[in-house]
């Protein structure tokens, strides 16, 4: 898969967050904005979201590392409210340049975090969540290895490579991580559009999954759209180009 370099690269920002500043790459096309959510220790170049961001014509479009994360200074965690308070500081960064923030897209770990960011604020009217976790307790297959989980029980912490760097990770991110409920996404109000997307063979996240936050986002009264891509694996290779039509499908309808 080719991409368009001029496309990709965009211009480089740094959005105000806490203390200091989150790194982004922003295109811009108009007035109204979408924003990209990185997943598990990935950062705003990662090849499907960096895709999507440069394939929307007619739309701004801004994708960020999270604090701890690619080219952001803070610190790496497991956990998901300091990065949904990170989606926030790009909304009010986005407002205060004059852009109209359109639709929020989150991958994996960002799903779950543009989910309950339209939980806690609903500032912006159309979310996609890209094959998120409905339930927090599951541990994927095979992550953390025997001899890890047993310099955790032993330390309180071990290193595991996220992409291609070191993390530590410590006992208060493990139990940070299983201890969020993912029920809380039920206040999402009714006026968001939601979308939940996951793939068939997704080898991460069972897309049973889907099924999970759609029932949640539904207890609400919102009525959440499901997207399924038969035969589709975690990281959509093949179907880029479809997710692509699919938020500007979304776009049309919301705006």
């Amino acid at each position: 898969m080719e991409l368009e370099d001029s496309r990709l690269v965009g211009e480089i920002v740094r959005i105000p967050h806490n203390d200091a500043h989150l790194v982004g790459k922003f295109i811009e096309c108009g007035k109204k904005l979408v924003i990209f959510a990185h997943g598990l220790g990935a950062h705003k170049d990662q090849r499907f979201l960096a895709y999507l961001a440069a394939h929307l014509p007619g739309y701004s479009t801004i994708r960020f590392d999270m604090p701890g994360n690619g080219d952001s200074p803070g610190m790496f965690t497991l956990g998901y409210q300091a990065e949904v308070d990170a989606i926030d500081s790009v909304v009010n960064w986005a407002l205060a340049r004059g852009l109209a923030p359109t639709l929020v897209v989150g991958h994996s770990k960002g799903a779950d975090e543009v989910l309950l960011h339209a939980a806690q604020r609903a500032s912006v009217p159309a979310v996609v969540a890209l094959s998120g976790r409905g339930d927090m307790a599951v541990q994927p297959e095979g992550r953390y290895s025997t001899q890890q989980m047993a310099q955790l029980a032993s330390t309180g912490q071990f290193i595991k490579r996220f992409g291609d760097v070191d993390r530590v990770v410590t006992q208060a991110m493990m139990d940070e991580r299983v201890s969020l409920d993912m029920r809380q996404i039920s206040a999402i109000p009714p006026s968001v559009c939601v979308t939940v997307v996951h793939g068939t063979a997704d080898e991460i996240i069972p897309y049973k999954d889907a099924d999970l936050l759609t029932q949640y986002i539904g207890a609400g009264g919102c009525e959440a759209t499901r997207v399924l891509f038969e035969g589709c694996d975690h990281g959509y290779h093949g179907f880029e180009a479809r997710v692509r039509d699919l938020l500007a499908d979304i776009l049309a309808q919301v705006i």
